[in-house]
């Protein structure tokens, strides 16, 4: 306090005198250590600002407090979400803002806006979306996983395909217990494309099953997007199809359905294209395109 009162001092004197602003005092080791075992250590190189601008505005000591501690308490959050963002791992374009609600049909554009909500999150509850390639669910998936986010929820984007092969890899290794239990403190996992082409291995079904056992267990949400039939995923994955209709009965239990039904929106921007450049026939001067 007195390094501070000396600083006050001689910035007035040299404000005076039309000299510089001398140099904020280094934080005494006692404050450092206070900072550090409040975790606010990000206040270091600030500190003496944030008094300084305190004391200009002549706020009181308490009012001086809660401007440094509310500094501390929005960079913390700020960090935190910087850190939640990186690790979600999600594409960046797709949001709840620009998905384009009226291809859709009433019922389930009103289950999204429920959803979005995140009410489901809180409950524990997962989610399976539906339908055809290009309308929107891996859209929708993003979506929902950036609301999460902003809610404080840890979430991860991962396609089918990456996780079974992580899955297996890990179990080869001896890996999958400490894996599974990080998998299992993400709060929203994302599994996009379950189901979409992928060489058959039998090892997938009883890791899956684990997977979404614990998951269950623990109460965490798992949002799976897929093209195929709640009966055709156990197919594309190969092995003990028993094993794997046990995991969705399980995953199914609590779990939102939402189906997206309608003409792929990239085939859509495709045919758009075509007849802006003139393209009026499937041929072209070379032959089928």
């Amino acid at each position: 306090m007195k390094q501070q009162t000396k600083y006050r001092q001689e910035k007035n004197m040299n404000q005076k005198f039309g000299l510089g602003i001398p140099e904020q005092p280094a934080a005494s080791p006692e404050l450092i250590d206070a900072l550090r075992q409040l975790k606010c250590s990000r206040l270091l190189p600030d500190i003496g600002k944030l008094i300084d601008e305190a004391t200009d505005a002549q706020l009181s000591p308490l009012e001086t407090v809660s401007k440094v501690f509310t500094t501390a308490a929005r960079r913390r959050q700020n960090s935190k979400m910087e850190m939640l963002e990186k690790m979600a791992s999600l594409p960046s374009n797709p949001s709840i803002e620009n998905f384009d609600f009226s291809r859709i049909n009433p019922l389930a554009a009103q289950r999204i806006k429920e959803a979005a909500r995140c009410q489901w999150i809180e409950a524990g509850e997962s989610m399976l979306i539906r339908g055809p390639s290009g309308v929107g669910k891996t859209h929708l998936a993003v979506s929902l996983g950036k609301l999460a986010v902003a809610k404080g929820y840890r979430t991860l984007f991962i396609q089918a395909n990456d996780l079974l092969a992580k899955l297996a890899r890990w179990n080869v290794n001896g890996e999958l217990e400490r894996r599974m239990k990080l998998l299992n403190q993400i709060r929203v996992l994302i599994i996009d494309e379950f189901g979409y082409p992928t060489k058959p291995d039998p090892a997938y079904a009883p890791l899956f099953y684990t997977l979404v056992q614990e998951r269950t267990q623990k109460g965490v949400s798992t949002v799976i997007t897929s093209n195929r039939k709640l009966g055709e995923m156990g197919s594309m994955l190969g092995g003990d199809e028993v094993c794997i209709a046990a995991a969705l009965d399980r995953l199914i239990k609590d779990c939102w359905f939402i189906k997206i039904m309608g003409k792929s929106y990239r085939l859509e921007c495709f045919e758009k294209r075509k007849m802006k450049d003139g393209w009026d026939s499937e041929e072209d001067d070379e032959g089928n395109l």
